[in-house]
């Protein structure tokens, strides 16, 4: 037989192991710097206005040039201001615009170890996509509301005012290439910048509800007048929440085309609103946008927190 003794029970006051604490070896990931997005603001700014100087020179050597040929008086800058305000002042200025804020972003972006296309929300969105087309479509509900706003306090916005006047004076072809521009193209970097660079990042940083407000006031800034600005930044929350809750810039892409296409095409076709019609945009413009705030809660899920980037893409 074995000398080896039977095991036997510990007694029951015997002491407990003492627990281990195993320290995780990987490293952690960190929240992002936000600092750069607020250079490439800035910077985006100083350069659009630096832009904007370049063409009024532009343009005011070139028809200068043209007077002197055809013997006439030397341009004054009530026509220079006259001449900013036609499509041939507007449009390549809008164009020019567009083409910096795609590089304010694209560029960072590359910079960084991550998807492109991640980084900007460039991805399909979340939720059955009738929900959030309505929900986008929403967004001219929010723009009605202004418009009424705007009229019963008063308010006014030359640059708003200059191009409705623009949009109604334009040919077909020239309302077709507006139209692409104004409610295209514009919309479509400008999503790119806010929505996708700006929001994103701070969400990563400060949760949802910080990034929307912040990135909607930056929105609000951008446009450089207050009554316009003001409009920009409450549209602009309403478009951060479309991109939070779906997880895209997809559909405040569209919000925003929306919004553009419809204040532009109205301008040409529809007559100024009367203070009758008031009543009916108030209710109509509500509805629109409490229709689309409804959708985008009930029936898109809730969109997870952005994850903290790994501590090499946190730029």
């Amino acid at each position: 037989m074995s000398n080896v003794p039977p095991m036997s029970m510990p007694p029951a006051n015997w002491p407990a192991a003492p627990e281990v604490e195993y320290l995780s070896v990987l490293p952690q990931p960190r929240k992002p710097r936000v600092w750069t997005i607020y250079v490439t603001f800035v910077v985006l700014l100083i350069a659009m206005l630096a832009a904007a100087v370049g063409w009024v020179f532009v343009l005011w050597v070139v028809e200068d040039i043209r007077r002197a040929q055809a013997g006439m008086r030397p341009i004054d800058p009530h026509d220079l201001v006259s001449l900013l305000m036609t499509p041939f002042g507007l449009l390549p200025d809008a164009v020019l615009n567009s083409v910096m804020e795609a590089g304010a972003v694209i560029v960072p972006t590359l910079l960084v170890r991550r998807s492109v296309r991640q980084r900007l929300r460039l991805v399909k969105p979340r939720g059955p996509a009738w929900a959030w087309l309505i929900a986008a479509v929403g967004g001219i509900g929010y723009s009605l509301l202004f418009d009424v706003a705007m009229r019963r306090l008063g308010l006014r916005s030359e640059p708003l005012e200059q191009l409705d006047l623009m949009f109604r004076a334009l040919g077909p072809v020239l309302l077709c290439v507006s139209t692409i521009v104004v409610g295209g193209l514009a919309p479509l970097t400008e999503e790119l910048v806010f929505r996708g660079y700006i929001q994103t990042r701070l969400e990563q940083r400060h949760g949802a509800l910080l990034a929307i407000l912040i990135s909607s006031v930056l929105f609000g800034i951008f446009h450089m007048d207050l009554v316009h600005g003001t409009f920009a930044c409450g549209f602009g929350v309403y478009m951060g929440i479309l991109a939070w809750r779906t997880g895209s810039i997809y559909p405040a892409i569209i919000a925003h085309a929306a919004n553009n296409t419809f204040s532009s095409l109205a301008s040409r076709f529809i007559p100024p609103p009367t203070p009758s019609a008031d009543a009916g945009m108030l209710v109509g413009g509500a509805a629109l946008a409490a229709l689309g705030l409804y959708l985008l809660f009930r029936h898109v899920s809730q969109r997870p927190a952005i994850a903290a980037v790994p501590p090499q893409a946190a730029l």
